[in-house]
This record gives C-alpha cells, sequence and structure tokens, in this order.
C-alpha cells in the first residue's frame, strides 16, 4: 500500500495569518454574524459603494472561504 503524504492547508501560513483564519472563522460561526451580516453588506454597498465594499470582503473572509473573484484567479488555485 503506496503511502500518502497528507499536507495542513495551514501548513503555509503565517502565525498572523493563522489567527486572522481563526477569528473569521469564528466570527461566520456566530449568530451575530449569521443574522445580520447581509444587511450590512448591503448597507455598505450603498454607503461606500461596490468596489469598495467587495475589497474589503475579498482582503478578509473571501480570500480564506473562495479562490478569487475572477476566472483568471480561480484558475491559478486550482
Amino acid at each position: 500500500m503506496p503511502s500518502v503524504t497528507e499536507v495542513s492547508p495551514f501548513a503555509r501560513d503565517s502565525t498572523i495569518e493563522l489567527i486572522k483564519k481563526y477569528i473569521i472563522y469564528k466570527a461566520m460561526g456566530s449568530n451575530f454574524f449569521i443574522n445580520y451580516s447581509l444587511a450590512a453588506v448591503q448597507l455598505s454597498y450603498k454607503l461606500f459603494g461596490i468596489h469598495l465594499t467587495n475589497s474589503i470582503i475579498e482582503s478578509t473572509g473571501g480570500a480564506i472561504f473562495t479562490g478569487g473573484v475572477t476566472l483568471s484567479s480561480v484558475k491559478r488555485v486550482q
């Protein structure tokens, strides 16, 4: 039976990145975030615009949960 080397998906992350991911995972699992995030994003779109809001989302939780925002960025992750 060939041995399979398992690599942690967090192996290349720095301590700061791991702490950031932990905080984001905890926030996304909270009832407060689940109940009010859609309204907060919609309000942010109205106050700050789509581009700034999407940039903030991508630089925080979006980068953790998605491969990218464009097809070319998703293809690089594969």
